[in-house]
């Protein structure tokens, strides 16, 4: 059992907040764990200009709401965690209440309860072994937002939070599962909150997978991570009913130490040791009385090649594209190669001298970026840079930096050819030192 009471400010807006936790153990694979949170934000705090011994005795006083200030939020949540861990699989389950009371700014209070199902496999060889982890999951989470009294305190707000869990009838009645593919208007949500001016309901379910990964060939295209959630999402505005669909899928590939002279397998001499990531990510979204998906893709690959000290250099690839209002896409190539060069000549300077007999050396990097994009019309940039820092092991460093670049942007006024030509130059010198 702890508790704990904190308060901050910033620009005379204090910010308090209070916990109380209490986690029980009744047998090593079985936990019960009760959270229970406060939090209050006030505008309009001042400091007193006053001795030390009095404003430590004033300081007291924020154990308690400040309610002298103006624009008052409060918040508050409770959750209940049972979990229990076993071998191959377990089972956490998560209740919850939470809700935002900006009643003197709107005269509104948001409430939300949600519960949050997952039943976790770990398929593993030894206790040392990371394996093999899948989870499966279900959410769901209804809120509903209420008038309320700009006068309002925390007694007042939980009053509120008891009659919208009373009314929210549709978290309770709803059928697991089968929520997902039943028709919005046909649910019983349309009839639950009629005369609500606002309420969601959201169903979800999902899985995710992690495996350890590591050195061989076929971790380039054999996920590490991966996750897929199927969600629905209910809405009522007034009057108006409309019911969301949405599925979200990952996943990662991560492979390192394969072809360099250190790899698994050494097929060069180029480089000591490399990584290597995959993340593609794809999201699709329909409302149910529109025939089309809308959706989202993202791709992100990424090479690294380490050589002796700190030489390093880096291939990167990002590429978004999305099908919403309408098709657009845009991405970055990036190509950087990074080498240290020890100090050689101090040219007579005695501060360089000394720098140099205690380990300085130079840091140098070419930089080269292709930016892509094609949105509200096509544009394309290159950057090209260098940089060099002179670096001080311990102390800091000196860094300079020129980057070139060049662009064109489509043009719409008319006129010859078409297109607008962009030309950057950038020049900068920086310090940075620890003492």
């Amino acid at each position: 059992l702890g508790g704990m009471a904190e308060s901050t400010l910033s620009e005379e807006t204090l910010v308090q907040s209070w916990e109380v936790s209490g986690t029980s153990t009744p047998i090593s694979s079985l936990s019960f764990r009760l959270t229970t949170r406060l939090g209050h934000e006030a505008e309009g705090y001042l400091l007193y200009d006053e001795p030390y011994s009095t404003s430590w005795f004033r300081s007291y006083e924020l154990l308690s709401p400040y309610t002298s200030g103006s624009n008052l939020r409060r918040e508050g949540l409770a959750r209940l965690e049972t979990q229990l861990q076993g071998e191959p699989w377990g089972f956490r389950i998560s209740p919850e209440v939470s809700y935002e009371n900006t009643g003197e700014i709107d005269g509104l209070q948001r409430t939300v309860e949600k519960i949050l199902l997952e039943i976790p496999f770990r398929f593993r060889k030894d206790p040392y072994d990371p394996g093999i982890s899948l989870t499966l999951s279900y959410l769901r989470q209804g809120a509903s937002t209420r008038s309320v009294s700009r006068y309002g305190d925390f007694l007042s707000d939980f009053h509120t939070v008891g009659d919208a869990v009373q009314d929210q009838t549709y978290f309770y009645r709803s059928y697991p599962f089968y929520e997902l593919v039943t028709p919005g208007r046909w649910s019983k949500f349309t009839d639950d909150t009629r005369g609500f001016s606002s309420a969601e309901y959201i169903s979800q379910v999902g899985t995710s997978f992690s495996r350890s990964y590591g050195s061989l060939w076929h971790d380039l295209f054999l996920p590490s991570q991966a996750e897929g959630t199927l969600k629905k999402t209910l809405t009522r505005a007034n009057d108006t009913v409309t019911s969301t669909h949405q599925v979200d899928l990952a996943a990662i590939n991560s492979a390192l130490n394969l072809f360099g002279r250190a790899g698994a397998y050494p097929v060069t001499s180029l480089w000591f040791t490399d990584e290597y990531q995959l993340k593609n990510t794809l999201s699709l979204l329909r409302k149910e009385e529109e025939s089309s998906w809308d959706w989202e893709f993202s791709t992100e690959q990424k090479v690294s090649l380490f050589g002796e000290k700190e030489d390093k250099a880096e291939l990167e690839h990002m590429l978004y594209m999305e099908n919403t209002e309408q098709y657009s896409y845009w991405g970055t190539l990036t190509v950087s190669y990074t080498w240290r060069r020890e100090l050689q000549r101090d040219f007579g300077l005695s501060l360089l001298q000394s720098a140099r007999e205690n380990g300085a050396y130079y840091l140098n990097s070419e930089k080269t970026e292709f930016r892509y994009e094609n949105k509200e019309g096509w544009k394309t940039y290159l950057v090209v840079g260098h940089e060099t820092a002179l670096t001080f092991p311990t102390h800091g460093y000196i860094k300079m930096e020129l980057n070139l670049g060049l662009g064109f942007e489509e043009d719409y006024s008319g006129l010859a050819p078409g297109y607008r030509l962009l030309l950057g130059l950038a020049f900068g010198i920086s310090a940075h030192f620890i003492f």
